[in-house]
């Protein structure tokens, strides 16, 4: 038996229809929450760390330690002043001086971040629970189309969501 013919049979069918898509759509903002949830999450620990040292390495690797020895060391430069390369950028040289300071000045500051917010993913977990969410929110959106076109069948007009996905619509169509 179809979904319209024993909604339809219903005295309350109209309101049935609507209490069902309004259940699909409030599960849908939740989605969407969920995925803002994820998004803002801060990578894991050791991927931050392993930031780190990607950053303090390029730091070092671009500092042209030539360019600052030139300063002092040719005599036509009476008044050394830093290179063209540090001028800009003084945590390149500070890297450039110090690397291991600056990596465990930034490792310190993501161990204090990390204690106070403790919502961290990692590649695979965020990639999986994204997926897990992506999966939830197509079934429920055909879902959803099979409620409104059920509806139609049974004479209740319920408008789709100006977000709808029209992918949605087409699976529907194409199981029937």
């Amino acid at each position: 038996m179809k979904i319209s013919s024993k909604v339809s049979a219903a005295p309350n069918a109209s309101r049935d229809f609507h209490d069902a898509i309004n259940r699909h759509r409030r599960r849908l903002v939740e989605i969407a929450a969920e995925h803002g949830k994820i998004a803002d999450a801060h990578c894991s620990k050791d991927e931050a760390f392993l930031r780190i040292d990607d950053y303090v390495d390029s730091l070092v690797s671009r500092a042209n330690a030539d360019s600052l020895l030139h300063k002092f060391t040719y005599p036509a430069l009476a008044n050394p002043e830093l290179g063209d390369k540090f001028r800009n950028d003084p945590l390149q040289l500070a890297a450039w001086l110090d690397p291991e300071s600056i990596r465990t000045k930034l490792r310190d500051e993501v161990e204090r971040l990390y204690k106070s917010d403790s919502f961290a993913l990692t590649v695979n977990d965020r990639q999986r629970q994204e997926a897990a969410l992506d999966a939830e929110r197509r079934k429920i959106e055909i879902a959803e189309e099979r409620l409104i076109i059920a509806a139609e069948q049974a004479g209740i007009v319920i408008s789709r969501r100006p977000d709808a996905d029209p992918e949605a619509l087409l699976a529907v169509l194409e199981d029937e």
